[in-house]
């Protein structure tokens, strides 16, 4: 009695293309480009649009915090017009700056509008804020899309403490400095990654938008060293 013999067209057709394959079966000849050519849409499309996708939450990331400054900006005039209007009424200005003023009731409605904690709001704010005025590379890079905002926040995190003697001029140079080493290194590097880079003051604690424990730098804008747990450390 002799076997039947079966021919290979026979043998493909017999094959379940649904089924999970084999332990142990290799990848490239289980997703082979025939298999990988009958999904709709392709493979390569698929990555392209989540790649995308991710660009345009960065790109809405920057136009949040381009709105946030404008209403920022908004209030302080409406602040400034409100001294201006008590002064000519006859009564005394106000001792506080426009921008004082307005930030307790801006905080309120940008907290309340985003469902935000307090902290939460006033840190969004001066992010908007520096992003707008202090750190123009970062927020080109994030407007393209090609950092995240949480890239942005690490670059800004190290930026808030530059200070330079009071010198806005020597300080606006070594931010430049700055963002020249960490904003190309933020389009191809993880999060983790940029904060842990040694000219990112690398495993340095999270810093909040405040005129304590600021960074001294140089004004060559190429060393600084900032105080930590266990001492002063240098960085760039």
């Amino acid at each position: 009695m002799t076997a039947e013999k079966t021919s290979e067209p026979d043998l493909e057709s017999a094959v379940d293309s649904t089924a999970e394959p084999p332990p142990g079966t290799p990848p490239d000849s289980y997703l082979n480009p025939r298999h990988l050519s009958l999904v709709e849409p392709s493979l390569p499309e698929v990555y392209d649009a989540i790649r995308e996708a991710d660009r345009e939450m960065n790109r809405a990331a920057a136009k949040r915090a381009a709105a946030i400054y404008a209403g920022q900006r908004v209030l302080a005039d409406v602040g400034r017009a409100r001294a201006e209007a008590a002064v000519r009424a006859g009564g005394p200005r106000p001792p506080w700056s426009p921008e004082e003023a307005t930030k307790e009731e801006f905080t309120c409605e940008v907290g309340a509008l985003l469902r935000l904690p307090r902290r939460t709001a006033e840190t969004l704010i001066e992010a908007s804020r520096t992003l707008a005025e202090d750190l123009p590379a970062t927020r080109d890079a994030l407007t393209r899309g090609a950092i995240s905002y949480r890239h942005a926040q690490v670059i800004m995190e190290q930026a808030w403490g530059i200070r330079m003697d009071d010198d806005p001029v020597a300080a606006a140079r070594a931010r430049a400095v700055f963002e020249d080493v960490l904003v190309p290194d933020a389009e191809v590097l993880t999060v983790a990654k940029l904060a842990d880079r040694p000219g990112g003051c690398g495993n340095a604690p999270t810093r909040k938008p405040s005129p304590r424990g600021t960074r001294r730098v140089s004004k060559t804008g190429t060393s600084c060293s900032r105080p930590s747990t266990t001492g002063w450390r240098r960085c760039l």
